[in-house]
């Protein structure tokens, strides 16, 4: 007659380390590390650039583009000061085009 199984089998399985949620395992992710990355993940969200510095950084894309262009294209005896001056100038955030724009140019 074979012998019995011990009554304590299930207990004996249930005692060992779960292979996938020990801290040596390469591919596991305890309860520590996932709250870990998710928090790791949150404050990523939390410096991605939201839709106002998108609008900045295009408003200020255009600044610049329309001050080098017509820089380019205006002559100097219709730009008041030199041209380099105000190349160097738009290069400025915000301040350098918006001064071009407003003082930089002669009006007809």
């Amino acid at each position: 007659m074979p012998a019995a199984a011990p009554a304590f089998a299930d207990a004996r399985i249930h005692d060992r380390p779960d292979p996938f949620r020990s801290v040596g395992h390469p591919g596991s992710m305890t309860n520590d590390a996932l709250t870990h990355a998710t928090a790791a993940h949150r404050s990523y969200d939390k410096r991605r650039p939201g839709f106002g510095t998108l609008v900045l950084g295009i408003v200020q894309l255009s600044l610049l583009v329309s001050a080098l262009v017509s820089i380019t294209r205006r002559s100097p005896d219709r730009i008041n000061g030199p041209k380099w001056f105000w190349y160097a100038a738009s290069f400025v955030n915000f301040i350098g085009p918006a001064a071009y724009l407003l003082g930089g140019r002669k009006v007809d």
